[in-house]
């Protein structure tokens, strides 16, 4: 398994018969400002739960670090505690659960 930064954006691949395949990418999308980003992180369903996805959002948090931004956020469903472990585990602080139209999500945010 390889990690990369393609973008600025990180990301793992795995061999599998011979050729490379993406299993997990994390990204952000930033304001207008460059100071503020909103983030996502996922992998492949048969590559969860095996740690991958805290090495990807910790390398994105570096980046956004590296770049100079603030302050970034993320979604988290509500009941995912396996993604707001995750999520906590690499330094963000959960907020309220705010309502959706299908499912309560969790916002969460790390001053950088």
């Amino acid at each position: 398994m390889t990690t990369g930064s393609e973008d600025a954006f990180p990301h793992l691949t795995t061999l599998k018969d011979g050729k490379e395949q993406a299993v997990g990418e994390a990204r952000y999308v930033t304001d207008s400002a460059g100071k503020l980003a909103e983030a996502a992180a996922v992998v492949a369903d048969d590559w969860q739960n095996r740690g991958l996805e805290t090495p990807l959002f910790a390398d994105l948090i570096a980046e956004a670090r590296r770049r100079g931004l603030l302050k970034i956020f993320a979604y988290f469903d509500a009941d995912n505690k396996s993604m707001i472990r995750v999520g906590q585990k690499v330094g963000f602080r959960l907020g309220a659960r705010e309502a959706g139209s299908d499912y309560s999500m969790l916002k969460a945010e790390i001053l950088l």
